[in-house]
């Protein structure tokens, strides 16, 4: 199983609770996918795209299910980083957490599963 982290504001995640699919916001209408990190590159991620937000949401997708839709393709200083070219469904995310500033994401150095011990709340 191949995780994949996807950060959001808060009303993002309300609206895609709502509506059960996430379209992305601006950055991935523009480029034409949903932009997505891996664990290790999920903290410069939030520092360039999200340096002054305040509560983040970070979402936990395993890559799986997606299919053929996921291509991980070359981005920042030539890293292979995530992308989808569809809508994500709300099925998609297993669990999502909270993330305040100042965001650590040590405890993504080890992830394996998302379980409410370690912070995270189940979707499904």
């Amino acid at each position: 199983m191949t995780w994949i982290f996807r950060l959001c504001l808060p009303p993002e995640w309300a609206a895609f609770r709502e509506s059960g699919r996430f379209a992305g916001g601006p950055d991935d209408v523009r480029d034409g996918f949903l932009h997505f990190s891996a664990a290790d590159q999920i903290a410069e991620t939030a520092r360039r795209h999200y340096p002054a937000s305040g509560d983040l949401i970070l979402l936990a997708v395993d890559s799986g299910p997606l299919g053929a839709a996921l291509a991980w393709e070359e981005s920042r200083g030539g890293v292979r980083f995530p992308h989808l070219h569809a809508e994500l469904p709300l099925a998609a995310v297993a669990a999502w957490r909270r993330i305040g500033a100042p965001r650590d994401f040590a405890f993504l150095a080890d992830f394996t599963q998302p379980t409410e011990a370690s912070g995270w709340i189940s979707t499904r």
